[in-house]
């Protein structure tokens, strides 16, 4: 084990005590560690870590039992290693959305040696601040196997409001992902990443790509304190206060500080960094899965429909234009400006006749109080509901087009109960579901009702925000498993901090401005999606349109067009109906491509529900999240982890969208260790039904890049060889249930599972569904045919399956071990009509095979699929 001294004799002991310990009970050493302590070194054996604490000078470092790596070693110069000291400077009120300060550190000490040692794992450290004889105490917890908690706290007579550590980098190439929504890139190494709710900041279009203002390209809605590296670990800083990763002061050191006068961290010791995420979730929490109806295109209504009532657009687009359509957003504010009472009748009859052609509506809310409005305000200043200052009279500041409005309390639990109560009043009215916006806003000189101050609640305070409506519904309105499965609501955030996730379901990434800019526009949403996918978020899609355009023209309609296909490829699919900027609002609907390009996703985004809900349920499992970065499924692929505009989408398709406008034919990188088939070539949609038919080129084998085709109602995409991904029927219009005979929702099509098949080049592909549901196919050699075994735990489900491989085209014959025969179909059309039994045809054209596996032929669960020679014609 590099670095650290022993005895071989004594360390083989300690070893076979460790595994004694381990398999006689349990692991229940855990978090007591077997220690040896030298005259100059104490070591900590854990089940499967070892901390190493040299004693003067002092310095920790973590290893790996297993590979006898360094996770982690404290740096040994004086300026990065373990230290406290005091900022002095002024918080100024410029505008609350934002941290602006000055000021500057001006008394620093650092570690110098241990001074004292308390078993199991408490250390006193001595420091350069000899006047006051500070010291600071460091204590170690192994809660579990692969963790490690790191708790120091600063003795100091003073003010000390700083502690910071430094770790050495093993070289160059290692990477830093994670740290909640970030804009400007997936990987911070040569960043100062500070954590600090903000609104996140607009970029400035054509003037500059790259440039966010009025904080810079760091800016965010949804910071959390945590990262994954590229050699697999993990950190995560346990502290509401602000913290900053600094990998840009020094390039071979990660610089961690706290602004506070401690210091508290979790190691997560993965060795991948999949292994890290679910750690990192099993401590945070995970998101509850979501309702259905949240996985479908989202379309927001917005106050410039013109003579068009929302009834009347949503059955426009389901009915005329034959769009699906599960949710719909309304622009109804509830905080600050209130609801007028009078609307309330017209709001429910419209949200009932949503209802009913199978739309949930969702509204407006956000935590502050206008003092315009009067009555509300006044109820709760007078009842303590809102921040106070240190003076305790409630705090007001400006916000956007409020001169004055002041902001809930959600330490008071009576604030928490009338804040309910208004959201309870929304469900009255019919809405399921609201953007719950802003957050950020907290002064750090507020103090709250529990008597905790502005600089610990500020990140704090989404939290607790987030907490009221997630308690209010599982709590009133749970679902049949509440541990499992979200209430039939959909509340979607743009603020965040570490564990958002564990109350929340939907996430987006706030304002974007409507262009193609790095800093602000597209390419820097899907970034952002990523991160916080890696931060333990797993359901984020971002504003498909933009919401600001002052520096630009309105998108046009290139640029709907694309961000619509990254939206069919995100967390949540949701256009933006409203915004703001200079010139009118332009829309995907105003032509006729951007309503086709606009159509064809919502069909597929609808289609492909069961592949999207049952990477839910893995996210449920795993901490996983839909959009994927390439670092959790290709970790040792250097060249696959820095590209920020290319993912996998859920387990199977690899997606990279046209970001850059005027495009027509894209790069795109695969990854290597893998076989790639060229999906988006080959997916032929078919206008009049909505249907996507698969087609065969060629397999790719990862580790090249290659130029595909991409026209501006194509994304480019490839899958994994060997996949099978569930599908609904092309005639789905919602995910919701609806009570119009004229809707057909999904579980009115339920009897019907789509599969489609790219088997691997000797024939095999599986898939394993939430249900316990099981499709195996393979290539039987010796008996020449394929084999697809499955058990499909629906009753009575008919199976169609599309088949997209090379050998399709000589396929002959489709028979069951008992010596049933499916026919084969005059067309396709007859195979797929609703009174069509069971039968098999194969487009050779595109080297597809269809097969219909009706009950109860198919009961045996076992279908063989023969071939011949004869490569002509369309069979």
């Amino acid at each position: 084990m590099a670095g650290v001294r022993f005895k071989p004799v004594l360390f083989l002991t300690s070893l076979i005590i460790v595994c004694s310990l381990s398999f006689t009970h349990g692991y229940r050493h855990v978090g007591k560690p077997i220690t040896e302590e030298y005259y100059d070194r104490i070591l900590l054996y854990y089940t499967n870590l070892t901390v190493a604490i040299d004693k003067s000078p002092w310095r920790l470092q973590v290893f790996d039992n297993k590979t006898e790596a360094a996770i982690l070693s404290e740096s040994t110069d004086i300026d990065k290693k373990l230290g406290f000291g005091l900022w002095e400077g002024e918080y100024l009120h410029i505008y609350e959305g934002y941290l602006f300060r000055v000021g500057d550190v001006t008394q620093w000490y650092h570690a110098t040696s241990l001074l004292s040692y308390q078993k199991p794992a408490t250390f006193v450290v001595g420091t350069s601040d000899t006047v006051n004889n500070a010291t600071i105490t460091v204590t170690i917890d192994n809660p579990s196997q692969f963790k490690l908690s790191v708790k120091i706290n600063v003795n100091h007579p003073g003010k000390g409001n700083r502690v910071a550590m430094g770790f050495n980098l093993v070289n160059k190439t290692e990477g830093f992902y994670g740290f909640g929504e970030r804009f400007n890139d997936a990987n911070q190494r040569g960043h100062r990443v500070g954590h600090w709710l903000e609104e996140g900041s607009f970029g400035l279009g054509n003037w500059d790509k790259d440039l966010r203002v009025p904080k810079g390209e760091l800016c965010t809605y949804a910071p959390m304190p945590l990262t994954i590296s590229s050699r697999g670990y993990g950190l995560q800083m346990d502290m509401y206060h602000r913290t900053v990763f600094d990998f840009k002061r020094w390039d071979d050191v990660m610089y961690i500080e706290a602004e506070a006068d401690f210091f508290h961290m979790t190691l997560f010791a993965g060795r991948t960094p999949r292994e890290t995420l679910q750690m990192m979730t099993d401590q945070n929490g995970r998101s509850l899965i979501p309702p259905p109806w949240q996985f479908g295109p989202w379309n927001q209504f917005s106050d410039d429909t013109k003579e068009e009532t929302i009834v009347t657009r949503a059955r426009k687009l389901l009915f005329d234009q034959d769009i699906p359509l599960s949710l719909c957003i309304e622009p109804l504010h509830f905080f600050p400006s209130g609801v007028d009472p009078s609307i309330v009748p017209t709001r429910k009859k419209d949200h009932q006749e949503l209802s009913d052609i199978g739309i949930k509506c969702v509204g407006y809310f956000n935590p502050m109080v206008a003092l315009s409005w009067n009555g509300t305000y006044e109820l709760a200043a007078r009842n303590n509901y809102l921040l106070t200052t240190q003076t305790g009279e409630p705090y007001n500041y400006t916000y956007l087009g409020y001169p004055e409005v002041s902001q809930l309390d959600f330490t008071n639990p009576a604030a928490v109960t009338w804040y309910q109560s208004q959201l309870e009043y929304a469900i009255g009215m019919g809405f399921r579901g609201w953007m719950q916006d802003y957050g950020e806003y907290t002064p750090p000189d507020s103090l709250s009702f529990d008597g905790t101050d502005g600089l610990e609640m500020h990140n704090k305070f989404v939290l607790l925000y987030q907490n009221a409506t997630y308690d209010l519904l599982t709590r009133k309105y749970p679902s049949s498993e509440p541990d499992k499965y979200a209430p039939d609501f959909v509340f979607y955030v743009r603020s965040g901090y570490t564990g958002s996730q564990r109350y929340t379901w939907s996430h987006w990434t706030g304002d974007p401005t409507s262009d193609w800019s790095d800093s602000s526009g597209l390419p820097a949403q899907i970034i952002a999606s990523l991160t916080v996918g890696l931060s333990g978020m797993p359901y984020s899609g971002s504003d498909i349109g933009g919401f600001v355009w002052y520096l630009t023209p309105p998108p046009t309609e290139e640029l709907w067009c694309r961000w619509a296909e990254v939206g069919c490829f995100s967390g949540t699919m949701h256009e933006q109906g409203s915004g703001k900027g200079f010139g009118e609002k332009t829309h995907i609907f105003d032509t006729p491509e951007g309503t086709r390009v606009w159509r064809k996703y919502a069909k597929l985004r609808t289609q492909l529900f069961p592949y999207l809900y049952n990477a839910a349920h893995e996210a449920y499992q795993t901490g996983l999240p839909i959009m994927r970065h390439h670092l959790l499924d290709f970790p040792n692929d250097t060249q696959a982890i820095s590209h920020n505009f290319q993912y996998m989408f859920g387990p199977s398709f690899l997606v990279a969208p046209v970001i850059e406008q005027g495009r027509r034919g894209w790069d795109v990188y695969l990854p290597e260790g893998e076989t790639w088939i060229d999906v988006s070539s080959q997916l032929k949609y078919d206008e009049k039904s909505g249907r996507f038919l698969l087609g065969f080129t060629n397999y790719t084998q990862g580790g090249r890049t290659v130029r595909v085709s991409a026209p501006l109602d194509v994304v480019p995409m490839f899958v994994r060889a060997g996949t099978m991904v569930p599908v609904l029927d092309p005639r789905v219009m919602t995910l919701s249930d609806a009570t119009d005979p004229k809707v057909i929702t999904m579980k009115r099509l339920q009897h019907l599972l789509h599969l489609w098949i790219w088997p691997t080049e000797d024939g095999s592909a599986q898939l394993e569904f939430h249900d316990r549901s099981w499709w195996s196919m393979y290539h039987v050699i010796y008996a020449k045919h394929w084999e697809i075994v499955f058990n499909d735990m629906t009753p009575n489900r008919t199976n169609i399956l599309q088949v997209s491989a090379p050998w399709t085209e000589t396929v002959s014959v489709v028979t069951t071990p008992t010596g049933h025969v499916y026919p084969k179909a005059a067309s396709l059309d007859r195979l797929l009509s609703d009174d069509a039994s069971e039968g098999w045809i194969v487009d050779r054209t595109v080297r597809t095979l269809w097969v219909r596996v009706v009950p109860p032929n198919c009961a045996d669960g076992i279908i063989y699929i023969e071939n011949s020679s004869d490569k002509t014609g369309f069979g």
